[in-house]
């Protein structure tokens, strides 16, 4: 009995999809697809939401899926990091009404939401200086 292994360009485990190049870029085309779409059926509804509600519903399904397993995005490229930050700008764009051309600085300060590339530092930062239970701290910071 002859069994046949087919390559694949892409697998997912525990959430996260992996390419063969290990380059995440199908995890962030996922991710942003998913958040675009759930940002797609808020804004929907948005003029029934008050901001707080707004808030806490894109906090949890836009916000919470570019934050889960962030940590995999250490040190990928910004080009990849860009399109994670479009989609956190539209987000706070849903939840204030700010229009398309109106700096959105001001707004991420006000909601308290830290740009993409400093989320997935902090948390990074964050893991290692917990006891140092990432098992690859080693590797990129040189701690023991």
């Amino acid at each position: 009995m002859k069994v046949l292994i087919v390559p694949v360009t892409s697998v997912m485990n525990l959430g996260s999809w992996f390419d063969k190049k290990m380059s995440m870029t199908t995890h962030i085309i996922k991710v942003c697809k998913a958040a675009s779409f759930h940002l797609y059926n808020i804004r929907d509804i948005r003029k029934y939401l008050t901001s707080e509600s707004t808030h806490c519903l894109v906090r949890a399904t836009v916000i919470g899926g570019i934050d889960y397993c962030n940590t995999l995005l250490f040190k990928i490229p910004a080009v990849h990091i860009t399109k994670l930050q479009r989609i956190q700008n539209s987000a706070a764009r849903v939840v204030y009404y700010i229009p398309r051309f109106e700096h959105i600085t001001p707004v991420l300060y006000r909601l308290h939401w830290l740009p993409v590339s400093c989320r997935i530092e902090y948390k990074v930062l964050n893991f290692n200086l917990q006891g140092n239970t990432w098992p690859c701290s080693t590797i990129y910071f040189g701690f023991n």
